[in-house]
């Protein structure tokens, strides 16, 4: 029976994390593989249309954020064409998803094609298969093996870039064959990602709005409503995405959507107005991991067992401040440290 192929680099989970990881390691021309449970790359950076006839909105994130330096990088791989300032006008005290995004000299920008153009820009020239779910990982005496549910695969390092709970479920299968994850998986299990359940609605007509993004203060439902119409000019209509409380989603997780989804527009409905109740078309998306719980994040994790000279490395928001720069960050600078021969282990 054949060997199975040693890639040089594996990364799971193809968000920005991922992606920011592996892209790093091919510009020092090692070949990374990049596999992603999902059909697509992007994670939570992510944009569809509510039915076929109309462009796609984001409902995951809503925009980017980020520093002047950041902001440049951003515009080099995806143009200046493709960014907007966004958002311009604000209602509302609640407190947004990263409080940080409108803090002094951090700028904000919406992607004119949606916020999954980013990863995918990111993605391009990437050996990606998607549809793949990591189940366990272990250590050999030539790197790491990684099960999936489509079989075996081998590498020389290999980046976990999923959320918490993901990661931990990965550790927890991996246990039997090797106990000594232990103690990382009772390290991960300190940390954990908030929820969203999230309402895509387009209503033909309907009045003008004042605002781009509502922050109710006093809602107990709604996080917040994003008025996409406003950053997608060839969008007509009002399109809104509304986006619940994590408590409020946490509690309905498990219930039918078209229940949960009701009760959101009317929510939405109470502080817009009545004609929100009612959108012509409708979609309902449930964000398990929608961004990390606040509070401090972790250093670079890089595990290694005498006797194999693999690294499994676990990455993500979690090892640094939070959101979508966060996320790109730490997938950088995980695959440095990777890259950083000095640190390979002998055996």
């Amino acid at each position: 029976m054949r060997n199975p192929k040693i890639e040089d680099f594996i990364v799971v989970g193809a968000g920005l994390s991922g992606l920011a990881c592996a892209r790093t390691a091919a510009q020092t021309g090692l070949k990374p593989l990049l596999i992603d449970r999902s059909l697509a790359v992007g994670g939570r950076c992510a944009s569809k249309p509510v039915s076929p006839e109309l462009p796609p909105w984001d409902f995951g994130p809503i925009f980017w954020h980020g520093d002047a330096n950041e902001l440049e990088a951003l515009t080099k791989l995806v143009g200046e064409e493709e960014l907007l300032p966004w958002p311009l006008k604000v209602k509302g005290v609640g407190l947004p998803c990263q409080p940080e995004a409108f803090e002094e000299g951090q700028f904000r920008r919406a992607l004119v094609s949606g916020l999954r153009r980013w990863p995918e820009v990111l993605a391009q020239d990437l050996s990606v298969k998607t549809g793949v779910l990591a189940r366990k990982i272990s250590w050999n005496s030539e790197g790491v093996s990684l099960v999936t549910d489509q079989g075996i695969l081998q590498a020389r390092d290999l980046v976990l870039a999923l959320a918490p709970e993901q990661t931990q479920e990965v550790f927890e299968n991996s246990l039997a064959e090797e106990p000594q994850l232990a103690s990382s998986l009772a390290l991960l299990r300190q940390f954990s990602t908030l929820p969203s359940l999230t309402v895509l609605a387009w209503y033909a007509n309907g009045p003008e709005l004042a605002w781009d993004v509502w922050y109710p203060e006093t809602s107990r439902e709604v996080l917040l409503i994003s008025h996409e119409a406003s950053k997608r000019r060839y969008l007509s209509g009002n399109a809104l995405v509304i986006q619940a409380r994590p408590a409020w989603s946490e509690a309905r997780l498990e219930v039918d959507r078209s229940l949960w989804a009701k009760d959101l527009l009317e929510s939405a409905a109470k502080l817009v107005g009545q004609w929100v109740q009612s959108p012509d078309k409708w979609l309902a998306h449930r964000w398990k991991y929608a961004r990390r719980a606040p509070g401090d994040g972790l250093k670079p994790l890089v595990l290694t067992k005498p006797g194999s000279p693999g690294r499994i490395a676990v990455t993500g928001e979690l090892f640094d401040s939070g959101g979508l720069s966060s996320a790109f960050r730490a997938g950088e600078r995980t695959a440095q440290k990777l890259l950083n021969v000095k640190e390979r282990p002998q055996h």
